[in-house]
């Protein structure tokens, strides 16, 4: 009883606390340059992960119940695995179909896929969060084959994916360590890279679900897919506060176009 009290309480002190934050920043965001912003975001996501680890080690998705590791960026802070779970079961797969989770996590978005069928390769650059994706993948008695790799730097040529979905971090900031990996893209080098090497990982026929957030430069995302060769539409959104909305893309390679 008196964990389930402490777990209430701290639960509720995040809500101020996240609720405080947005309110100073509203006040101050005339002042405070882009890049501070986005430093005192890392800070908070941050203090949130560590209080939600103390809470419990277990979150639930879309009814489904995972582990998370606590150097593993928990899905319950904001609502983009939950978003992608939707768009996932939205677009639909079949069992013939090869998917591929890149930036897998604690394994949320390859389970769902590997659940309705697909043959799933799940990859991530942090070994906390391979680990973390294996121990679910075990609870969940799915078969899925889970790596670490920095993108698709492990897979050969001959891979090619029906579908590729991506939790894409998206804070304009260099990472400070594993955990910052999960939360961080420098200059859009990660998505840039993505961009440019999926195209030899996805049928012609393939399609990507990449998940983005307004808090970063969506017209310069959007511009990188046009550059890149991938036609795209805005496939599902979600506001999670007045200042940020999650925005879940679908692409598809734009072969009328030579990619670069």
């Amino acid at each position: 009883m008196a964990m389930i009290i402490f777990a209430s309480s701290l639960r509720y002190m995040v809500k101020i606390y996240v609720k405080c934050f947005y309110g100073r920043l509203k006040m101050l965001r005339k002042d405070l340059t882009k890049s501070l912003r986005l430093k005192i975001l890392r800070s908070i996501i941050r203090s949130l992960q560590f209080m939600y680890s103390k809470i419990r080690k277990d979150v639930f998705i879309d009814g489904e119940r995972y582990n998370v590791l606590e150097n593993v960026f928990n899905p319950k802070l904001f609502c983009s695995s939950e978003l992608m779970v939707e768009a996932i079961k939205r677009i639909g797969v079949s069992s013939n179909e090869m998917a591929l989770d890149m930036g897998t996590g604690s394994g949320i978005l390859a389970i769902t896929l590997a659940k309705q069928g697909a043959r799933v390769i799940a990859i991530d650059i942090n070994r906390d969060a391979v680990r973390c994706a294996r121990m679910n993948a075990r609870n969940h008695r799915v078969d899925i084959d889970i790596i670490r790799s920095d993108l698709f730097s492990c897979l050969g040529k001959k891979k090619l994916f029906d579908l590729i979905v991506f939790n894409i971090p998206y804070l304009n900031l260099k990472p400070k360590d594993a955990f910052d990996l999960a939360i961080c893209d420098y200059r859009k080098e990660l998505l840039q890279r993505f961009l440019r090497e999926s195209h030899d990982y996805l049928k012609d026929n393939g399609k990507i679900l990449l998940s983005y957030s307004t808090l970063s430069d969506i017209d310069e995302a959007e511009r990188m897919f046009r550059e890149n060769g991938w036609r795209f539409e805005r496939f599902m959104q979600r506001d999670i506060s007045r200042f940020e909305s999650i925005i879940v893309y679908r692409l598809e390679k734009n072969n009328e176009i030579t990619s670069p």
